[in-house]
Protein backbone atom coordinates (compact mmCIF):
# COMPACT_ATOMS: atom_id res chain seq x y z
CA UNK A 1 0.00 0.00 0.00
CA UNK A 2 1.18 3.29 -0.53
CA UNK A 3 2.27 5.78 1.90
CA UNK A 4 1.44 9.41 2.29
CA UNK A 5 4.67 10.62 0.75
CA UNK A 6 4.18 7.99 -2.18
CA UNK A 7 1.18 9.60 -2.84
CA UNK A 8 2.64 13.40 -2.91
CA UNK A 9 5.76 12.38 -5.07
CA UNK A 10 2.88 10.91 -7.17
CA UNK A 11 0.70 13.65 -7.63
CA UNK A 12 3.52 16.28 -8.61
CA UNK A 13 5.43 14.22 -11.05
CA UNK A 14 4.71 15.27 -14.30
CA UNK A 15 3.04 14.03 -16.55
CA UNK A 16 4.66 12.32 -19.85
CA UNK A 17 3.01 12.43 -23.54
CA UNK A 18 4.51 10.60 -26.37
CA UNK A 19 4.80 14.32 -28.05
CA UNK A 20 7.31 14.83 -25.00
CA UNK A 21 9.61 11.89 -25.51
CA UNK A 22 13.05 12.01 -26.66
CA UNK A 23 13.38 10.96 -30.93
CA UNK A 24 15.38 8.35 -30.06
CA UNK A 25 12.75 6.20 -27.86
CA UNK A 26 9.82 7.51 -30.16
CA UNK A 27 11.22 5.60 -33.12
CA UNK A 28 12.02 3.02 -30.27
CA UNK A 29 8.36 2.86 -29.75
CA UNK A 30 7.37 3.23 -33.37
CA UNK A 31 9.29 0.40 -34.74
CA UNK A 32 6.92 -1.98 -32.28
CA UNK A 33 3.34 -1.12 -33.84
CA UNK A 34 2.16 -2.20 -36.94
CA UNK A 35 2.16 0.45 -40.22
CA UNK A 36 -1.33 1.02 -39.29
CA UNK A 37 -0.96 2.14 -36.18
CA UNK A 38 2.45 3.64 -36.98
CA UNK A 39 0.39 5.95 -39.47
CA UNK A 40 -2.27 6.34 -37.06
CA UNK A 41 0.17 7.99 -34.42
CA UNK A 42 1.73 10.35 -37.27
CA UNK A 43 -1.78 11.59 -37.91
CA UNK A 44 -1.86 13.13 -34.42
CA UNK A 45 -0.21 16.31 -34.50
CA UNK A 46 3.27 17.68 -36.39
CA UNK A 47 5.85 17.00 -33.91
CA UNK A 48 4.64 13.42 -34.00
CA UNK A 49 4.85 12.74 -37.15
CA UNK A 50 8.46 14.43 -37.63
CA UNK A 51 9.71 12.13 -34.99
CA UNK A 52 8.11 9.06 -36.11
CA UNK A 53 8.09 9.52 -40.06
CA UNK A 54 10.78 7.32 -40.55
CA UNK A 55 9.22 4.33 -39.08
CA UNK A 56 6.83 4.99 -41.59
CA UNK A 57 9.31 3.42 -45.01
CA UNK A 58 10.04 0.28 -42.65
CA UNK A 59 7.79 -1.42 -45.67
CA UNK A 60 7.65 -0.66 -48.86
CA UNK A 61 4.74 -2.03 -50.82
CA UNK A 62 4.35 -2.09 -54.79
CA UNK A 63 2.76 -5.26 -55.97
CA UNK A 64 -0.16 -4.91 -57.45
CA UNK A 65 -0.50 -5.68 -61.16
CA UNK A 66 -1.16 -2.27 -62.43
CA UNK A 67 1.09 -0.56 -59.37
CA UNK A 68 2.57 2.57 -59.32
CA UNK A 69 5.92 4.01 -60.42
CA UNK A 70 9.00 2.91 -58.48
CA UNK A 71 10.60 6.14 -59.58
CA UNK A 72 8.83 8.76 -56.81
CA UNK A 73 10.31 6.60 -54.34
CA UNK A 74 13.75 6.12 -55.19
CA UNK A 75 13.83 9.73 -55.71
CA UNK A 76 12.33 10.17 -52.04
CA UNK A 77 14.87 7.89 -51.20
CA UNK A 78 18.07 9.91 -53.00
CA UNK A 79 16.84 13.28 -51.47
CA UNK A 80 16.86 12.11 -48.05
CA UNK A 81 19.61 9.85 -47.70
CA UNK A 82 19.19 9.28 -43.76
CA UNK A 83 16.04 7.11 -44.49
CA UNK A 84 18.12 4.40 -46.28
CA UNK A 85 18.40 2.75 -43.15
CA UNK A 86 14.99 2.08 -42.42
CA UNK A 87 13.05 -0.02 -44.77
CA UNK A 88 13.30 -3.49 -43.92
CA UNK A 89 10.94 -5.24 -46.24
CA UNK A 90 10.02 -5.05 -50.12
CA UNK A 91 6.92 -6.12 -51.52
CA UNK A 92 7.44 -5.46 -55.12
CA UNK A 93 5.40 -6.02 -58.44
CA UNK A 94 7.14 -7.78 -62.12
CA UNK A 95 8.73 -4.99 -63.90
CA UNK A 96 9.46 -4.06 -67.09
CA UNK A 97 12.30 -5.12 -68.96
CA UNK A 98 14.11 -4.90 -72.52
CA UNK A 99 11.77 -8.40 -73.10
CA UNK A 100 8.86 -6.63 -71.83
CA UNK A 101 9.40 -3.36 -74.22
CA UNK A 102 10.23 -5.13 -77.02
CA UNK A 103 7.59 -7.71 -77.12
CA UNK A 104 5.19 -4.99 -77.46
CA UNK A 105 3.81 -4.44 -73.78
CA UNK A 106 3.59 -0.45 -74.17
CA UNK A 107 2.10 -0.69 -70.15
CA UNK A 108 3.54 -3.27 -68.48
CA UNK A 109 2.59 -3.44 -64.82
CA UNK A 110 2.86 0.15 -64.39
CA UNK A 111 1.14 3.55 -65.48
CA UNK A 112 4.47 5.32 -67.55
CA UNK A 113 4.36 4.93 -71.22
CA UNK A 114 6.88 3.01 -72.69
CA UNK A 115 8.23 5.33 -74.70
CA UNK A 116 8.50 8.08 -71.48
CA UNK A 117 12.19 9.49 -71.48
CA UNK A 118 14.05 10.79 -68.81
CA UNK A 119 15.31 14.79 -69.30
CA UNK A 120 18.90 15.09 -68.58
CA UNK A 121 18.92 16.63 -64.87
CA UNK A 122 16.61 13.53 -63.94
CA UNK A 123 19.05 11.39 -65.73
CA UNK A 124 22.05 12.56 -64.17
CA UNK A 125 20.45 12.65 -61.02
CA UNK A 126 19.47 8.57 -60.64
CA UNK A 127 22.72 7.80 -62.86
CA UNK A 128 24.86 9.32 -60.61
CA UNK A 129 22.68 7.46 -57.17
CA UNK A 130 23.32 4.57 -58.84
CA UNK A 131 27.16 4.82 -59.09
CA UNK A 132 27.57 5.68 -55.57
CA UNK A 133 25.65 3.07 -54.75
CA UNK A 134 27.49 0.37 -57.09
CA UNK A 135 25.06 -0.86 -59.31
CA UNK A 136 27.07 1.08 -61.90
CA UNK A 137 31.25 1.46 -62.43
CA UNK A 138 30.21 4.75 -64.73
CA UNK A 139 27.50 6.81 -66.12
CA UNK A 140 27.14 7.20 -70.25
CA UNK A 141 26.85 10.90 -70.83
CA UNK A 142 23.36 11.72 -71.32
CA UNK A 143 23.57 12.65 -75.17
CA UNK A 144 24.83 9.04 -76.01
CA UNK A 145 22.93 7.47 -78.48
CA UNK A 146 20.20 5.38 -76.84
CA UNK A 147 18.08 2.19 -77.99
CA UNK A 148 15.15 3.68 -77.85
CA UNK A 149 14.38 4.34 -81.45
CA UNK A 150 15.71 0.93 -82.66
CA UNK A 151 13.50 -0.89 -80.18
CA UNK A 152 10.34 1.20 -81.98
CA UNK A 153 11.35 0.37 -85.41
CA UNK A 154 12.00 -3.01 -84.67
CA UNK A 155 9.08 -3.96 -83.24
CA UNK A 156 7.11 -3.49 -86.54
CA UNK A 157 9.14 -5.71 -87.84
CA UNK A 158 7.58 -9.33 -88.49
CA UNK A 159 10.51 -11.56 -87.04
CA UNK A 160 10.75 -9.15 -83.67
CA UNK A 161 9.86 -11.36 -81.13
CA UNK A 162 11.95 -13.84 -81.94
CA UNK A 163 14.89 -11.77 -82.70
CA UNK A 164 15.31 -9.07 -80.37
CA UNK A 165 16.45 -5.83 -80.12
CA UNK A 166 19.49 -6.74 -78.10
CA UNK A 167 21.09 -9.73 -79.46
CA UNK A 168 22.86 -7.43 -82.24
CA UNK A 169 24.53 -5.94 -78.91
CA UNK A 170 25.88 -8.95 -77.41
CA UNK A 171 28.91 -6.64 -76.65
CA UNK A 172 26.85 -3.99 -74.42
CA UNK A 173 28.13 -3.73 -71.25
CA UNK A 174 26.05 -3.70 -68.11
CA UNK A 175 26.68 -0.10 -67.51
CA UNK A 176 25.49 0.91 -71.30
CA UNK A 177 22.56 -1.57 -70.50
CA UNK A 178 21.35 0.19 -67.35
CA UNK A 179 21.78 3.46 -68.46
CA UNK A 180 20.24 2.85 -71.52
CA UNK A 181 17.12 1.52 -69.60
CA UNK A 182 17.34 4.51 -67.30
CA UNK A 183 16.91 6.73 -69.84
CA UNK A 184 13.97 5.48 -71.65
CA UNK A 185 12.32 5.32 -67.71
CA UNK A 186 12.08 1.21 -67.82
CA UNK A 187 11.33 -0.36 -64.69
CA UNK A 188 14.20 -2.16 -64.43
CA UNK A 189 16.95 0.22 -63.69
CA UNK A 190 14.72 1.98 -60.49
CA UNK A 191 13.98 -1.72 -58.91
CA UNK A 192 17.83 -1.98 -59.67
CA UNK A 193 18.59 0.90 -57.93
CA UNK A 194 16.01 1.00 -55.01
CA UNK A 195 17.38 -2.59 -53.54
CA UNK A 196 21.00 -0.81 -54.04
CA UNK A 197 20.00 2.18 -52.20
CA UNK A 198 18.66 0.00 -49.07
CA UNK A 199 21.51 -1.34 -47.07
CA UNK A 200 19.38 -2.72 -44.24
CA UNK A 201 16.51 -4.71 -46.12
CA UNK A 202 16.15 -8.14 -44.81
CA UNK A 203 12.67 -9.18 -46.53
CA UNK A 204 12.03 -9.40 -50.27
CA UNK A 205 9.02 -11.11 -51.98
CA UNK A 206 9.43 -10.51 -55.86
CA UNK A 207 6.00 -10.68 -57.44
CA UNK A 208 7.00 -11.19 -60.92
CA UNK A 209 10.45 -12.59 -61.95
CA UNK A 210 12.37 -11.37 -65.54
CA UNK A 211 11.94 -13.91 -68.15
CA UNK A 212 14.57 -13.33 -70.47
CA UNK A 213 18.36 -13.19 -70.17
CA UNK A 214 18.26 -9.72 -71.06
CA UNK A 215 17.60 -8.81 -67.32
CA UNK A 216 20.19 -7.88 -65.81
CA UNK A 217 21.64 -9.26 -62.67
CA UNK A 218 20.82 -7.70 -59.05
CA UNK A 219 23.77 -5.90 -58.16
CA UNK A 220 24.64 -3.57 -54.56
CA UNK A 221 27.92 -1.94 -52.67
CA UNK A 222 26.11 -3.44 -49.48
CA UNK A 223 26.05 -6.60 -50.77
CA UNK A 224 22.49 -7.96 -49.57
CA UNK A 225 24.07 -8.79 -46.11
CA UNK A 226 21.50 -8.26 -44.15
CA UNK A 227 18.77 -10.15 -46.36
CA UNK A 228 17.36 -13.01 -44.66
CA UNK A 229 13.91 -14.03 -46.41
CA UNK A 230 13.63 -14.08 -50.37
CA UNK A 231 10.42 -14.75 -52.05
CA UNK A 232 10.45 -14.78 -56.05
CA UNK A 233 7.21 -15.92 -57.92
CA UNK A 234 6.49 -16.56 -61.61
CA UNK A 235 2.62 -14.74 -62.93
CA UNK A 236 3.54 -15.19 -66.17
CA UNK A 237 1.79 -18.95 -66.75
CA UNK A 238 4.55 -21.23 -68.64
CA UNK A 239 6.98 -18.66 -69.03
CA UNK A 240 10.59 -19.86 -69.18
CA UNK A 241 11.53 -17.88 -65.86
CA UNK A 242 14.91 -18.40 -64.77
CA UNK A 243 17.13 -17.10 -61.12
CA UNK A 244 20.12 -16.34 -62.94
CA UNK A 245 19.52 -12.64 -62.33
CA UNK A 246 19.97 -12.98 -58.20
CA UNK A 247 23.16 -14.85 -58.52
CA UNK A 248 24.89 -11.96 -56.67
CA UNK A 249 22.30 -11.35 -53.83
CA UNK A 250 21.91 -15.24 -52.90
CA UNK A 251 25.86 -15.26 -52.88
CA UNK A 252 26.35 -12.28 -51.04
CA UNK A 253 23.39 -12.53 -47.94
CA UNK A 254 22.62 -14.54 -45.34
CA UNK A 255 19.46 -15.75 -46.57
CA UNK A 256 17.60 -18.26 -44.04
CA UNK A 257 14.59 -18.50 -46.42
CA UNK A 258 14.05 -18.88 -49.93
CA UNK A 259 10.94 -19.41 -51.75
CA UNK A 260 10.50 -19.61 -55.34
CA UNK A 261 7.00 -20.15 -57.04
CA UNK A 262 6.90 -21.09 -60.81
CA UNK A 263 10.09 -20.62 -61.58
CA UNK A 264 11.46 -23.31 -64.79
CA UNK A 265 14.82 -22.95 -66.18
CA UNK A 266 13.75 -24.19 -68.95
CA UNK A 267 10.46 -25.94 -70.87
CA UNK A 268 12.40 -28.79 -72.58
CA UNK A 269 15.02 -29.72 -74.38
CA UNK A 270 13.69 -28.37 -77.79
CA UNK A 271 13.75 -24.89 -76.94
CA UNK A 272 15.97 -22.22 -78.15
CA UNK A 273 19.33 -21.82 -75.96
CA UNK A 274 19.09 -17.95 -77.16
CA UNK A 275 16.21 -17.69 -75.10
CA UNK A 276 17.13 -19.67 -71.51
CA UNK A 277 17.20 -17.81 -68.87
CA UNK A 278 20.33 -17.06 -66.85
CA UNK A 279 21.44 -20.16 -64.25
CA UNK A 280 21.98 -19.77 -60.99
CA UNK A 281 25.63 -19.90 -60.00
CA UNK A 282 26.13 -19.92 -56.52
CA UNK A 283 29.06 -19.92 -54.46
CA UNK A 284 28.86 -20.77 -50.58
CA UNK A 285 26.30 -18.21 -50.18
CA UNK A 286 23.60 -19.60 -48.61
CA UNK A 287 25.33 -21.26 -45.20
CA UNK A 288 22.77 -19.61 -43.35
CA UNK A 289 19.49 -20.89 -45.47
CA UNK A 290 17.01 -23.75 -43.45
CA UNK A 291 14.26 -23.25 -45.60
CA UNK A 292 13.78 -24.14 -49.16
CA UNK A 293 10.47 -23.92 -51.32
CA UNK A 294 9.90 -24.90 -54.42
CA UNK A 295 7.07 -24.47 -55.41
CA UNK A 296 5.35 -25.42 -58.60
CA UNK A 297 9.16 -25.62 -60.13
CA UNK A 298 10.88 -27.23 -63.14
CA UNK A 299 15.05 -26.49 -61.92
CA UNK A 300 17.42 -28.43 -63.11
CA UNK A 301 19.58 -31.04 -61.47
CA UNK A 302 22.39 -28.28 -61.32
CA UNK A 303 20.40 -25.64 -59.71
CA UNK A 304 19.25 -28.37 -57.29
CA UNK A 305 22.46 -29.61 -55.91
CA UNK A 306 23.39 -26.02 -55.91
CA UNK A 307 20.82 -24.88 -53.71
CA UNK A 308 20.88 -28.37 -51.33
CA UNK A 309 24.65 -28.49 -51.01
CA UNK A 310 25.04 -24.79 -50.28
CA UNK A 311 22.99 -24.31 -47.80
CA UNK A 312 22.50 -25.14 -43.88
CA UNK A 313 20.81 -28.19 -42.94
CA UNK A 314 17.04 -27.19 -43.64
CA UNK A 315 14.79 -27.71 -41.01
CA UNK A 316 12.01 -27.46 -44.21
CA UNK A 317 12.07 -28.57 -47.63
CA UNK A 318 9.13 -28.21 -50.36
CA UNK A 319 9.08 -28.99 -53.75
CA UNK A 320 6.56 -29.51 -56.70
CA UNK A 321 7.61 -29.90 -59.60
CA UNK A 322 5.14 -28.60 -62.59
CA UNK A 323 3.42 -30.86 -65.42
CA UNK A 324 3.97 -28.72 -68.11
CA UNK A 325 7.42 -28.35 -68.43
CA UNK A 326 9.27 -31.76 -69.33
CA UNK A 327 12.16 -31.17 -67.06
CA UNK A 328 11.98 -32.83 -64.03
CA UNK A 329 14.45 -33.73 -61.12
CA UNK A 330 15.36 -37.21 -60.90
CA UNK A 331 13.68 -38.54 -57.70
CA UNK A 332 16.95 -40.61 -57.01
CA UNK A 333 19.01 -37.63 -57.16
CA UNK A 334 16.50 -35.88 -54.82
CA UNK A 335 16.92 -38.88 -52.44
CA UNK A 336 20.63 -38.38 -52.37
CA UNK A 337 20.49 -34.68 -51.60
CA UNK A 338 17.25 -35.21 -48.79
CA UNK A 339 20.11 -37.63 -46.84
CA UNK A 340 22.43 -34.37 -46.52
CA UNK A 341 19.78 -32.94 -44.18
CA UNK A 342 18.28 -35.79 -42.58
CA UNK A 343 19.39 -35.17 -39.30
CA UNK A 344 17.69 -31.75 -39.03
CA UNK A 345 14.80 -31.66 -41.52
CA UNK A 346 11.73 -31.26 -39.45
CA UNK A 347 9.17 -30.78 -42.39
CA UNK A 348 9.12 -32.34 -45.94
CA UNK A 349 6.46 -31.54 -48.89
CA UNK A 350 7.05 -33.57 -52.31
CA UNK A 351 4.62 -33.71 -55.03
CA UNK A 352 6.48 -34.24 -58.27
CA UNK A 353 5.04 -35.29 -61.46
CA UNK A 354 6.78 -38.18 -63.65
CA UNK A 355 9.45 -37.33 -65.68
CA UNK A 356 7.88 -38.84 -68.93
CA UNK A 357 5.58 -41.35 -70.14
CA UNK A 358 8.46 -44.28 -70.60
CA UNK A 359 10.31 -43.02 -67.77
CA UNK A 360 7.57 -42.50 -64.49
CA UNK A 361 8.51 -41.97 -61.10
CA UNK A 362 11.55 -43.31 -59.17
CA UNK A 363 11.15 -44.81 -55.77
CA UNK A 364 12.18 -41.84 -52.95
CA UNK A 365 15.02 -43.10 -49.78
CA UNK A 366 13.43 -44.28 -46.86
CA UNK A 367 13.38 -41.77 -44.44
CA UNK A 368 13.44 -43.89 -41.60
CA UNK A 369 16.88 -42.37 -40.26
CA UNK A 370 15.00 -38.48 -40.46
CA UNK A 371 15.26 -38.83 -36.91
CA UNK A 372 13.55 -34.80 -36.33
CA UNK A 373 11.23 -34.92 -39.37
CA UNK A 374 7.38 -35.03 -37.80
CA UNK A 375 5.69 -33.43 -40.99
CA UNK A 376 5.83 -35.52 -44.32
CA UNK A 377 3.16 -34.17 -47.24
CA UNK A 378 3.72 -36.62 -50.56
CA UNK A 379 2.08 -37.74 -53.60
CA UNK A 380 1.76 -41.37 -53.28
CA UNK A 381 4.00 -42.22 -56.76
CA UNK A 382 6.92 -41.50 -55.05
CA UNK A 383 6.52 -44.77 -53.34
CA UNK A 384 4.44 -46.94 -55.88
CA UNK A 385 6.08 -49.83 -55.40
CA UNK A 386 4.37 -49.92 -52.08
CA UNK A 387 1.58 -48.07 -52.32
CA UNK A 388 0.51 -49.78 -55.49
CA UNK A 389 2.39 -52.88 -56.66
CA UNK A 390 1.68 -54.39 -59.85
CA UNK A 391 0.42 -58.09 -57.94
CA UNK A 392 -2.07 -57.51 -54.76
CA UNK A 393 -4.47 -59.48 -53.41
CA UNK A 394 -6.08 -57.22 -51.23
CA UNK A 395 -8.18 -59.78 -49.35
CA UNK A 396 -4.65 -61.52 -48.19
CA UNK A 397 -2.71 -59.65 -44.92
CA UNK A 398 1.10 -58.54 -45.83
CA UNK A 399 3.66 -60.91 -45.23
CA UNK A 400 7.03 -60.49 -44.06
CA UNK A 401 8.50 -60.06 -47.40
CA UNK A 402 6.18 -57.01 -48.73
CA UNK A 403 7.47 -53.02 -48.35
CA UNK A 404 6.00 -51.74 -45.71
CA UNK A 405 5.17 -47.52 -45.55
CA UNK A 406 5.86 -47.95 -42.29
CA UNK A 407 9.01 -48.98 -42.27
CA UNK A 408 9.84 -46.07 -44.78
CA UNK A 409 8.64 -43.23 -42.53
CA UNK A 410 11.06 -41.73 -38.90
CA UNK A 411 9.21 -42.74 -35.37
CA UNK A 412 9.16 -39.19 -34.60
CA UNK A 413 6.98 -38.31 -37.61
CA UNK A 414 3.39 -36.72 -36.46
CA UNK A 415 1.41 -35.38 -38.93
CA UNK A 416 1.21 -37.41 -42.66
CA UNK A 417 -0.64 -36.48 -45.44
CA UNK A 418 -0.66 -38.66 -49.05
CA UNK A 419 -1.58 -36.90 -51.74
CA UNK A 420 -3.18 -37.77 -55.35
CA UNK A 421 -5.02 -40.79 -54.67
CA UNK A 422 -8.08 -41.44 -56.50
CA UNK A 423 -10.94 -43.55 -55.58
CA UNK A 424 -9.97 -45.43 -52.53
CA UNK A 425 -11.47 -48.67 -52.25
CA UNK A 426 -11.57 -48.79 -56.19
CA UNK A 427 -9.23 -50.63 -58.18
CA UNK A 428 -8.76 -47.60 -60.54
CA UNK A 429 -5.69 -44.86 -61.44
CA UNK A 430 -4.50 -43.36 -58.54
CA UNK A 431 -5.82 -46.36 -56.37
CA UNK A 432 -3.59 -48.01 -53.76
CA UNK A 433 -3.03 -50.76 -52.02
CA UNK A 434 -5.45 -50.16 -48.92
CA UNK A 435 -3.61 -52.78 -46.81
CA UNK A 436 -0.78 -50.75 -45.76
CA UNK A 437 -2.81 -48.29 -44.20
CA UNK A 438 -4.49 -51.02 -41.93
CA UNK A 439 -0.69 -52.41 -41.29
CA UNK A 440 0.44 -48.62 -40.44
CA UNK A 441 -2.42 -48.02 -37.81
CA UNK A 442 -2.51 -51.16 -36.27
CA UNK A 443 1.00 -50.98 -35.54
CA UNK A 444 1.34 -47.17 -35.03
CA UNK A 445 1.37 -47.73 -31.10
CA UNK A 446 5.16 -49.21 -31.05
CA UNK A 447 6.25 -47.98 -34.35
CA UNK A 448 5.09 -44.66 -34.94
CA UNK A 449 4.36 -43.13 -31.03
CA UNK A 450 4.12 -39.53 -31.65
CA UNK A 451 1.21 -39.66 -34.80
CA UNK A 452 -1.23 -37.24 -34.36
CA UNK A 453 -3.05 -37.31 -38.07
CA UNK A 454 -3.07 -38.83 -40.98
CA UNK A 455 -5.00 -37.33 -44.02
CA UNK A 456 -5.35 -38.49 -47.74
CA UNK A 457 -5.90 -35.50 -50.83
CA UNK A 458 -8.09 -37.20 -53.71
CA UNK A 459 -8.65 -35.83 -56.79
CA UNK A 460 -12.48 -35.09 -55.89
CA UNK A 461 -13.05 -35.93 -52.41
CA UNK A 462 -14.70 -39.01 -50.72
CA UNK A 463 -14.83 -41.51 -53.21
CA UNK A 464 -17.68 -43.85 -53.99
CA UNK A 465 -16.81 -46.34 -51.41
CA UNK A 466 -15.27 -45.63 -47.94
CA UNK A 467 -16.50 -48.99 -46.11
CA UNK A 468 -12.34 -49.96 -46.11
CA UNK A 469 -11.94 -47.03 -43.25
CA UNK A 470 -10.43 -49.02 -40.09
CA UNK A 471 -12.50 -48.80 -37.23
CA UNK A 472 -12.85 -46.90 -34.23
CA UNK A 473 -10.66 -49.29 -32.30
CA UNK A 474 -7.82 -49.42 -34.44
CA UNK A 475 -7.77 -46.09 -34.93
CA UNK A 476 -7.55 -46.19 -30.98
CA UNK A 477 -9.37 -42.78 -31.15
CA UNK A 478 -5.88 -41.29 -31.17
CA UNK A 479 -5.96 -40.28 -34.78
CA UNK A 480 -7.38 -37.64 -36.88
CA UNK A 481 -7.87 -39.44 -40.03
CA UNK A 482 -9.29 -36.92 -42.93
CA UNK A 483 -9.83 -37.48 -46.34
CA UNK A 484 -10.21 -34.06 -48.25
CA UNK A 485 -9.97 -32.96 -52.41
CA UNK A 486 -7.19 -30.85 -53.59
CA UNK A 487 -9.20 -27.80 -53.66
CA UNK A 488 -9.28 -28.05 -49.98
CA UNK A 489 -5.76 -29.00 -49.50
CA UNK A 490 -4.29 -25.81 -50.51
CA UNK A 491 -6.67 -23.62 -48.24
CA UNK A 492 -5.69 -25.79 -45.40
CA UNK A 493 -2.02 -26.06 -45.75
CA UNK A 494 -1.17 -22.71 -47.70
CA UNK A 495 2.68 -21.59 -48.69
CA UNK A 496 3.80 -18.45 -49.05
CA UNK A 497 2.56 -18.02 -52.38
CA UNK A 498 -1.26 -18.62 -51.66
CA UNK A 499 -2.32 -15.07 -51.25
CA UNK A 500 -0.46 -14.20 -54.22
CA UNK A 501 -3.38 -15.40 -56.43
CA UNK A 502 -6.93 -16.16 -56.92
CA UNK A 503 -8.48 -19.63 -56.73
CA UNK A 504 -8.68 -20.98 -60.12
CA UNK A 505 -11.97 -22.24 -61.84
CA UNK A 506 -11.75 -25.51 -60.47
CA UNK A 507 -13.01 -24.39 -57.12
CA UNK A 508 -16.04 -23.19 -58.82
CA UNK A 509 -17.88 -26.72 -58.65
CA UNK A 510 -17.82 -26.08 -54.63
CA UNK A 511 -19.68 -22.50 -55.67
CA UNK A 512 -23.33 -23.59 -55.75
CA UNK A 513 -26.29 -21.81 -53.90
CA UNK A 514 -26.97 -22.98 -50.59
CA UNK A 515 -30.75 -24.16 -51.59
CA UNK A 516 -29.23 -25.90 -54.23
CA UNK A 517 -26.78 -28.05 -51.91
CA UNK A 518 -29.05 -30.63 -50.34
CA UNK A 519 -29.63 -32.69 -53.66
CA UNK A 520 -25.92 -32.38 -54.96
CA UNK A 521 -24.21 -33.55 -51.58
CA UNK A 522 -22.33 -36.44 -52.70
CA UNK A 523 -20.99 -34.38 -55.03
CA UNK A 524 -20.40 -31.44 -53.22
CA UNK A 525 -19.25 -33.27 -50.36
CA UNK A 526 -15.68 -31.91 -48.91
CA UNK A 527 -14.45 -35.21 -47.59
CA UNK A 528 -14.59 -37.20 -44.36
CA UNK A 529 -13.18 -36.58 -41.18
CA UNK A 530 -12.85 -39.43 -38.25
CA UNK A 531 -13.22 -36.95 -35.26
CA UNK A 532 -12.21 -39.83 -32.81
CA UNK A 533 -15.85 -41.01 -31.92
CA UNK A 534 -17.44 -40.59 -35.36
CA UNK A 535 -17.28 -40.06 -38.57
CA UNK A 536 -17.96 -36.66 -40.31
CA UNK A 537 -18.77 -35.94 -43.75
CA UNK A 538 -18.26 -32.15 -44.27
CA UNK A 539 -18.93 -29.56 -46.79
CA UNK A 540 -19.14 -25.98 -46.89
CA UNK A 541 -22.04 -23.57 -47.42
CA UNK A 542 -20.95 -21.59 -50.44
CA UNK A 543 -22.68 -18.47 -52.16
CA UNK A 544 -22.46 -17.82 -56.38
CA UNK A 545 -19.08 -16.91 -57.48
CA UNK A 546 -18.21 -13.20 -57.20
CA UNK A 547 -16.73 -10.85 -60.07
CA UNK A 548 -13.28 -11.12 -59.82
CA UNK A 549 -12.96 -13.86 -59.32
CA UNK A 550 -13.13 -13.62 -55.60
CA UNK A 551 -14.46 -16.55 -53.91
CA UNK A 552 -16.95 -16.22 -50.23
CA UNK A 553 -17.30 -18.88 -48.30
CA UNK A 554 -20.05 -18.84 -45.66
CA UNK A 555 -20.44 -21.43 -42.39
CA UNK A 556 -18.83 -24.73 -42.34
CA UNK A 557 -21.55 -27.84 -41.85
CA UNK A 558 -21.01 -31.13 -41.21
CA UNK A 559 -23.23 -34.04 -41.17
CA UNK A 560 -21.96 -37.08 -38.74
CA UNK A 561 -22.81 -40.22 -40.34
CA UNK A 562 -24.74 -42.93 -39.15
CA UNK A 563 -23.44 -46.00 -37.57
CA UNK A 564 -24.02 -48.25 -40.88
CA UNK A 565 -22.03 -45.56 -42.59
CA UNK A 566 -24.48 -43.76 -44.63
CA UNK A 567 -24.50 -40.09 -44.41
CA UNK A 568 -27.63 -38.95 -41.83
CA UNK A 569 -29.59 -35.59 -43.59
CA UNK A 570 -31.61 -35.04 -40.72
CA UNK A 571 -28.57 -34.64 -38.22
CA UNK A 572 -27.17 -31.62 -38.99
CA UNK A 573 -24.60 -29.18 -36.05
CA UNK A 574 -22.87 -26.27 -36.88
CA UNK A 575 -18.79 -26.45 -36.11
Amino acid sequence: MATPAQHRVSASAPEVTLEGLPTELLLLVGSLLSQADLLNVSLVCRALRKATEPELYREYSNCHEDGRSFKPFVRELIAHPELSGYPRSLSLRAYRTLYDWHSGSQRTAGYLPAWTTLDKEEYELFAGAAVDAGVIDKALDFDTEDLSRSFIDRRSTDNAAEDPAWEEDEDVSFDEQFCRSLKVSMDEPFVLLLVALLPGIRVIDLHGAPRHPSALPWKAAHGFKRLTHLSVSSTRGNDVCGLGFLNEVLNGSNLEQFNCYGVHSQKGDDQASSTFPKRLDILPGLAKMTSLVLQDCSVTPAEMRMMMESSAPLRLFHYSNSKNHSTRFPMAELSSLLELHKTTLEEIYLHVHPQSESNPYDPLCSLRDFARLKTLHFNFGIWKNIMTPEDIDLESPLDAEDDRLSEMLPASLEHLAILGIGFLGCREDNSWDKRQLDDFVTNRKTSHPSLKSIEFVTQFGMGPSFEWLPDAEQLQKKIRFEIMSEKDYRPKYPTVFENMFARDQRDEVRLQCWEELHAKIPHLMNGIVWDGDKYLAVVRRARKWTSRNNTSYGTRYIWPASDDGALSMDRIHLD
